[in-house]
């Protein structure tokens, strides 16, 4: 396979995927303290940094996940709508009656609408996926470049 810059022709050049793991570092701290009057502290995070190289060389984002949280969250307040108000006027069975069906119809028109949405977006997803796997950076000129 040849990796030489198109542009340049130099062979000084990286894949997008280790450009972007050599510059990308992680970890994590924890740190116990106390104060003056006794009271104790704890404290605890974590950091990732990036080079300006990683940044430019970050594979695309797959979030799909949060749209499904989104979708059960919607869901679960229509429910709550219908059944706080029903069981606050003292009618529980047809509160939670209706609840349930208007979640499941929710639910139902909702995830139709969701498959049809992600289903495209998991096809760009996967597409942009290939070409950043097949993407290559010139460490000299600073060309990006799709290598088969």
């Amino acid at each position: 396979m040849n990796t030489a810059c198109p542009k340049c022709g130099a062979a000084d050049t990286q894949s997008f995927a280790i450009a972007n793991k050599a510059g990308t570092s992680s970890g994590s701290v924890a740190g116990l303290g106390m104060t003056a009057d006794g009271s104790i502290g704890v404290g605890r995070g974590f950091s990732t940094q990036q080079t300006e190289i990683a940044k430019l060389t970050q594979p695309p984002a797959n979030v799909f996940w949060v749209q499904e949280i989104v979708f059960i969250v919607l869901c679960l307040v229509v429910m709550l709508m219908i059944l706080i108000p029903s069981l606050l006027a003292g009618y529980y069975v047809i509160g939670i009656v209706a609840s349930l069906l208007a979640g499941a119809a929710a639910g139902w028109f909702g995830w139709q609408k969701l498959s049809r949405d992600t289903t495209k977006a998991r096809a760009a997803y996967k597409a942009a996926l290939l070409k950043w796997e097949h993407s290559w950076l010139c460490l000299r000129c600073g060309n990006t470049y799709y290598v088969r």
